[in-house]
């Protein structure tokens, strides 16, 4: 059987989380040797490492004629926990999970199919969440995209050609042509990239800067509703003040590649605008805090007015 596909796993201080991953792949439908598995133990301080080599998946992975590896990164942060990942694969195709990301029985064998032509550079996963006994608050519900989920999408396949909008490349559930990667990704300078998450700071936009690249490339960027996985959100994660983090984190990014790949400026007469906006939301308070959820509403409106106004990140435009 020819290797296909490459999963990569970046996993920082995982072990409360991956397991549940693991075990998922171990249920793929997928033929045996078909497909890789590399753990990236991204400078993890809890013995990710050691925990995945030694869970119980891992060897039944490899008794299917599964290769199986934990590649230390020792360089923190997102961005350098992938390129390791594609640098280190053999696979036609990666695909990125995270590690709180539980694929479907058939998921790994629909993204090899998927690539049925040359012209496909990405696909994206369709997302449901696995919510805790703590019920999301209605305003994280109606922003629960931010979490990495995009089950409303729908059952129809998207396809996002050309280069003139954002698509919504998620980096969870994210698979990409290998060799368009290493041919057209800056990989080898990672510091012209976003630099995305690095342990417990919530920049983000690396997933969706690569699906920008490819589409400079003419490549398309395809939603693939067949391939469905669950996000596993912890409690800690639906919390106002984490929600206001991530949103500000969001928002600054999403600014920063508007900036960096369609010359949008960020000029004293924007910055009044948004000052304004800030200032009227704060004066909508009365009113925000009326509707369903009030204090969670009015505060990531504030978040999300407050990031427009400090701009991009100007230290990732250099």
């Amino acid at each position: 059987m020819d290797l296909k596909a490459s999963i990569v796993i970046c996993a920082y201080n995982s072990v409360s989380r991956i397991g549940s991953t693991l075990d998922a792949l171990v249920s793929q439908t997928a033929p045996d040797g078909s497909f890789e598995l590399l753990v990236i133990d991204n400078a993890s301080s809890d013995g990710t490492g050691d925990f995945v080599k030694n869970h119980r998946s891992f060897s039944l992975l490899r008794q299917r004629n599964i290769d199986c590896q934990v590649i230390p990164e020792e360089r923190k942060g997102l961005t350098y926990a992938r390129i390791c990942g594609i640098c280190q694969s053999k696979g036609d195709f990666v695909c990125f999970l995270d590690d709180d990301n539980v694929p479907e029985p058939d998921y790994i064998a629909e993204g090899i199919a998927s690539f049925s032509d040359d012209s496909i550079g990405i696909l994206v996963s369709r997302i449901y969440p696995r919510y805790p006994s703590t019920v999301p608050s209605p305003s994280m519900q109606k922003r629960e995209h931010l979490l990495a989920i995009n089950n409303k999408m729908g059952d129809d396949l998207i396809v996002w050609e050309g280069t003139s909008y954002i698509a919504p490349t998620i980096g969870a559930g994210l698979w990409l042509r290998r060799s368009a990667f290493l041919d057209l990704v800056p990989w080898q300078t990672p510091n012209l990239l976003m630099g995305d998450r690095t342990g417990d700071i919530l920049l983000s936009g690396g997933d969706i800067e690569i699906g920008i690249i490819f589409a400079n490339n003419n490549l398309k960027r395809i939603y693939c509703p067949k391939l469905i996985l669950y996000h596993i959100i912890p409690s800690t994660r639906l919390t106002r003040k984490y929600f206001n983090k991530l949103i500000i984190g969001i928002v600054r990014s999403e600014l920063t590649l508007k900036a960096k790949y369609y010359d949008r400026n960020y000029g004293f007469l924007d910055k009044f605008k948004r000052f304004s906006l800030l200032i009227f939301a704060l004066l909508s308070f009365p009113f925000l805090v009326m509707r369903q959820d009030g204090f969670n509403e009015f505060s990531f409106v504030i978040a999300s007015r407050w990031a427009r106004f400090l701009g991009p990140y100007s230290q990732l435009l250099k």
